[in-house]
């Protein structure tokens, strides 16, 4: 079984799958000039494969994710492509698309018009459970504008550019892009027993916040002391390696700063094995945090969410995950020290078809705040090393901020 196919691959830097579709015989995949010009280098892509979107060439079931970015609004049956990518998905479908309301819906050679409610209604009709939200919101001014290429590098230009994202775009919140993700793989929702996995290098902060935590008892939890900068990912891997071959618990690595509130046991059980879960989130349309957790002086910060909330990474301080998954792949980076280990983790389930969700927790975190130290060393090593292996997803929000290209 192949890891994901990248149905509509096209020539920009972007997903690529392990196996990817080219779907138009022109090769016109950018938003104006390859839609008129084709640019596609098929032999600049590994495993390319010219094939009909709504008649995919593969296996049922034949990968672990099925993902097709800004594709859809060019076929004439979007149904059926929709259908398609089911078919050939074992765990997940994710399609990216242009928002009916935003100005790149209106471009060459887009027939097909999407809002929430169309994907909905197609999921609900193959019989899956499917979420959607919005990849990123439009610019409410310039977007709209048609100017000459050359206009776009004035000042006048940027600085318009300048004010719309710094207080128009999150307050006005045109959609432009949308995400829907399809769960395909059947959801095991089972009451495993809850184990904490801890590393800690003051005693007292130990004492004090995470072993205060509701749930937390001895026989239930693994601290590790660690004294000598051994990364953290080393503590979390060995406590993976030592679980039996068929040992299913739910395990909770938490930071020592970090104060449960309520059993998770009692939560648990109502949530799918095979997605990754932490206390607070964000994704790369919105600067919000998902999920509301107190701080030091007991100040609450993020959204409250009445349901698991998809994001694109969050906060070491607390990742929920079931020991299946690392049977399945997953394993902590140890070249991430500290910083971005669980952003890391989550850009691997994310692309292995596994779900990445925020979830209403009631939680303290017992730090300054979630940004830390971000002129350390170890932290732009870090943020470089993840963006670097990421290259392909950018930009991509942490709860330390947004990592692109620049």
């Amino acid at each position: 079984m192949f890891e994901s196919l990248d149905v509509g691959c096209g020539s920009k830097s972007g997903f690529k799958g392990s196996v990817t579709v080219g779907c138009l015989k022109e090769a016109m995949s950018l938003q104006i000039r390859d839609q008129l010009v084709g640019e596609v280098k098929p032999n600049k892509i590994p495993n390319f494969v010219l094939a009909d979107a709504c008649h995919l060439p593969f296996k049922n079931g034949a990968f672990n994710l099925a993902f097709s970015s800004h594709t859809i609004e060019r076929v004439k049956d979007p149904f059926r492509m929709f259908s398609e990518l089911h078919r050939v998905a074992n765990r997940k479908v994710i399609v990216r698309c242009s928002h009916r309301r935003g100005s790149g819906a209106k471009r060459p050679l887009h027939i097909n018009y999407f809002n929430e409610s169309w994907f909905e209604l197609a999921a609900c009709r193959l019989g899956y459970n499917n979420t959607q939200f919005i990849n990123s919101y439009d610019y409410p001014i310039s977007s709209r504008l048609y100017c000459p290429m050359n206009w776009k590098k004035t000042l006048p230009w940027r600085a318009l550019r300048f004010i719309e994202s710094r207080w128009l775009i999150h307050r006005l919140k045109i959609p432009f892009d949308i995400e829907s993700w399809s769960n395909i793989a059947e959801e095991r929702r089972i009451k495993d027993p809850v184990r904490f996995v801890v590393v800690s290098n003051d005693e007292k902060t130990l004492n004090t916040c995470f072993k205060k935590g509701t749930g937390v008892r001895h026989e239930n939890s693994k601290i590790y002391m660690n004294y000598d900068k051994t990364p953290l990912p080393d503590f979390f891997n060995h406590y993976i390696g030592k679980l039996g071959p068929n040992e299913n618990v739910w395990l909770v690595f938490c930071h020592q700063d970090f104060i449960l509130k309520e059993n998770l046991e009692l939560v648990l059980g109502s949530l799918d094995a095979n997605s990754l879960y932490g206390v607070i989130g964000t994704r790369a349309a919105s600067a919000n945090l998902f999920g509301r957790i107190l701080q030091t002086d007991n100040t609450a910060i993020g959204l409250s969410l009445a349901e698991p909330e998809p994001v694109q990474t969050f906060d070491e301080m607390c990742l929920i995950v079931h020991s299946s998954l690392f049977r399945k792949g997953l394993r902590f980076d140890r070249r991430f020290k500290f910083h971005f280990y669980v952003a890391d983790l989550c850009m691997q389930a994310y692309t292995n078809g596994f779900g990445v969700y925020a979830l209403q927790t009631y939680c303290q975190h017992k730090s300054k705040d979630l940004i830390g130290d971000r002129n350390s060393e170890e932290f732009n090593t870090s943020k470089k090393l993840f963006a670097e292996n990421w290259c392909l997803y950018l930009p991509i929000r942490t709860t330390t901020g947004l990592v692109n290209n620049k």
